[in-house]
C-alpha cells in the first residue's frame, strides 16, 4: 500500500527533495532591446555623439543617481582616468597605485596624465588591493590610488585600504564600471574617494556602445570638463556595433538559436574543434 506521502502525488510517487528545492531561473536577457538600439541608431545618424541635450540630461541623471554634485562624459574610461588625474592637481611624475587587473590602456592613461603607474599585487581572496601590499608600496612620491571594483563585489579589504589612503593623504579614484549600484553602508561605490570614473563601452553594466564619465565634486568635475572636448568617435564604429547587437539579438532568440545556431555550433565542435576554439 502506498504511504500517505505517496498518495499526495499523482501516480503514487513521493515528492523529490531535490525537485522541491530547485529554483526556476529566468532566461538570460540580452543587454539591449531592439527599440533602444534603433533609437541609438537615430541619434548616431542625426545627432552629436559627444554633446547636445541628450548627453547633458544623461550627465544630470547619473549625478542624481549617485548623489554626487556633477558628472561629465568622456570618450572612454581611459580619457576619464587621465582627466581625473589632471583634475586632482598632482605633481608631475607622481606615483599612482593600481592593480594589474587593469588593462594596458588604463596604465597608458596614467602615463598620458604625466603620472607614473605602479602596479601592486592584488589580494586573491578579494580581487582588490591588499592592505599590506599597499602600505609597502606607498612611498613618499605616491600620491594617488585607483580602486578597480570587479564583478559587482564590495571587497572585504575596502575599509582598511580606504582608511590607509586617507591617513597617508592619497587621493582615491574609483572605477565602478563593473560595480554600478553597489553600496557600502548606504553610500554608492564611486562616492567614497575623491573622484569616480566609469566606462560605458559595449557589454558593460550600463552601455552606450562607447564612452565613459567622471563624477564627483563639481569643482573637480568642471576641471575635467574644461580640459577640452574629446575627438568625436567615428560613426561607422557605432553602426558596426549596432549591426552586431541586432545580429546577436536575432541569432540567440528562442526560435533561431535552438533550431539553427545550437546545431551549427555542435556540428562545428565535432567537425572542426580547432576552428571553434579560435572563434
Amino acid at each position: 500500500m502506498p504511504r500517505a506521502a505517496d498518495r499526495e502525488r499523482p501516480g503514487g510517487r513521493s515528492p523529490s527533495p531535490l525537485s522541491e528545492s530547485l529554483v526556476k531561473v529566468p532566461a538570460v536577457q540580452t543587454y539591449y532591446r531592439v527599440p533602444e538600439v534603433l533609437e541609438a541608431l537615430r541619434s548616431i545618424v542625426s545627432g552629436d555623439l559627444s554633446a547636445g541635450d541628450d548627453v547633458r540630461r544623461f550627465e544630470q541623471a547619473w549625478a542624481r543617481m549617485l548623489n554626487v554634485e556633477a558628472c561629465t562624459t568622456t570618450a572612454g574610461a581611459r580619457v576619464a582616468l587621465a582627466r581625473a588625474l589632471r583634475a586632482l592637481d598632482l605633481p608631475p611624475g607622481s606615483g599612482v597605485l593600481m592593480t594589474p587587473i587593469n588593462p594596458a590602456e588604463m596604465v597608458e592613461a596614467v602615463r598620458a596624465a604625466g603620472m607614473r603607474p605602479i602596479l601592486v599585487d592584488m589580494d586573491p581572496a578579494t580581487l582588490f588591493h591588499d592592505p599590506q601590499v599597499v602600505a609597502r608600496a606607498a612611498r613618499p612620491d605616491v600620491r594617488a590610488i585607483l580602486f578597480t571594483y570587479l564583478y559587482g563585489l564590495v571587497p572585504a579589504t575596502l575599509d582598511p585600504v580606504l582608511a590607509f589612503a586617507k591617513d597617508r593623504e592619497l587621493l582615491v579614484i574609483e572605477d565602478i564600471s563593473q560595480a554600478i549600484g553597489a553600496e557600502v553602508r548606504g553610500r554608492p561605490l564611486g562616492t567614497l574617494g575623491d573622484l569616480g570614473i566609469v566606462s560605458f563601452s559595449s557589454f558593460k553594466v550600463v552601455s552606450s556602445l562607447g564612452g565613459g564619465a567622471v563624477f564627483g565634486p563639481a569643482v573637480r568635475v568642471q576641471r575635467c570638463r574644461t580640459a577640452g572636448p574629446d575627438a568625436a568617435p567615428p560613426r561607422a564604429r557605432f553602426l558596426v556595433l549596432i549591426a552586431k547587437i541586432l545580429a546577436h539579438q536575432v541569432l540567440t532568440g528562442p526560435i533561431l538559436y535552438p533550431t539553427f545556431m545550437f546545431p551549427l555550433v555542435r556540428a562545428l565542435g565535432v567537425a572542426a574543434p580547432d576552428l571553434l576554439e579560435r572563434l
